[in-house]
């Protein structure tokens, strides 16, 4: 009971250090393809400061497609890959002139290890980052129906982080990535 109370009000004191965090957006502000049941919302600059301060009491996902990482790369603080849609590549998508992507029917569970595996407790947070804040609020709606409370969609995506120039590599780390992954000798 007290480390639970400990981490309520060490995530409070977190959110209050963000500097905007006590005035994350606004649903109103949000485009209405953006937003989510929870109507948690941070900006990529929100997110990056939340997880500077807080990162120890939050869980910060990436739900795009692993091939998607592959050119793009990753925000820095991001703790894991667990994508929300995979790319199809045996199925094409006419209206959009791409590849059609599949839910994944392991996200919320994949999502439940992560949390579990970061030692994290329901007062805790969830952030999720994908391209545009789109998929992002599609993946804050199936944790919803899973009963996590907390998870907040990074509204601008990769695409606000990116533009704001927030810390991102290239170089992807192979621990925080989805599935498993064969040793290279």
């Amino acid at each position: 009971m007290l480390k639970t109370l400990f981490k309520f009000v060490m995530l409070l004191t977190s959110m209050s250090l963000v500097p905007g965090y006590a005035h994350a957006l606004d649903a109103a502000d949000v485009p209405e393809n953006k937003r989510s049941t929870l109507g948690l919302y941070l900006n990529s600059t929100e997110a990056a400061a939340f997880m500077e301060v807080s990162s120890k009491f939050a869980l910060f996902l990436d739900v795009r497609d692993p091939h998607e990482l592959q050119t793009t790369g990753m925000a820095e603080p991001v703790d894991y890959n667990v994508p929300f849609n995979y790319i199809n590549i045996n199925k094409w998508d006419n209206e959009k002139s791409r590849f059609q992507f599949d839910v994944n029917p392991n996200f919320v569970n994949d999502v439940k290890k992560r949390f579990k595996t970061k030692g994290l407790s329901g007062l805790d947070a969830i952030i999720i980052i994908c391209t545009s804040g789109i998929r992002a609020a599609s993946a804050v709606d199936a944790l919803a129906v899973a009963g996590f409370k907390n998870v907040h969609s990074v509204v601008d995506g990769y695409n606000g982080w990116k533009n704001n120039d927030l810390k991102w590599s290239k170089k992807l780390d192979r621990t925080k990535m989805y599935g498993k992954i064969a040793s290279i000798k």
